[in-house]
């Protein structure tokens, strides 16, 4: 019986920009499959402990992004700014807006700040499993194995992603895969 070898290359893309996104997306036919049956896992362009979840959206024919940063509890979806008063807004809604931004600012510097650090100091390739979970959940309902993997060249180079390799993270979650994941652990050490 001949074993599968798994891939050493992360399932994490390093940092690209968006013609390169659009690129990948379109030659893995994600404009002409359903909403999030193919996406791709990249590096942040920001910051460090965070990762952008990106796939073309169906209903609004354009890439969607979803911005996950590390929290003591796994991935979680980077908190959005409140949004902005249209220009005809009262003076009082004004206000609030500002209120809330400054409030906003803050909270998302200290997710921010927590995320650095905890992906500089905690980050393991299992964390990527809770990404998976965060992925599967009803407000995604991501595709798994949709996932687009990078060739060599396009994977990360972070240290703390260099473990983000294999089908093991997938299968697992996959009923009928199961069986799979325990021959790719075993090719993994």
């Amino acid at each position: 019986m001949e074993s599968k070898t798994v891939s050493k290359v992360p399932v994490i893309f390093g940092k690209m920009k968006e013609d390169q996104l659009h690129k990948i997306l379109e030659n893995n036919d994600a404009k002409k499959k359903e909403t999030k049956s193919v996406f791709l896992i990249r590096e942040d362009d920001n910051f460090r402990g965070f990762m952008t979840v990106s796939y073309y959206s169906q209903e609004h024919e354009m890439v969607k992004n979803i911005r996950f940063g590390l929290t003591s509890e796994g991935w979680k979806k980077v908190p959005k700014p409140p949004r902005e008063p249209a220009f005809t807004d009262t003076l009082e809604v004004k206000r609030k807006y500002a209120l809330d931004k400054k409030k906003f600012d803050e909270d998302m510097q200290n997710f921010i700040n927590k995320a650095e650090t905890l992906f500089e100091h905690n980050a393991t390739p299992d964390q990527i499993k809770l990404l998976i979970n965060e992925l599967k959940k009803e407000e995604y309902k991501f595709d798994l194995s949709g996932l687009i993997r990078p060739s060599p060249a396009e994977a990360s180079k972070e240290k703390h992603f260099l473990g983000y390799i294999g089908d093991v993270f997938i299968t697992e979650m996959i009923p009928h895969l199961t069986h799979i994941n325990k021959i790719l652990g075993s090719n993994l050490s």
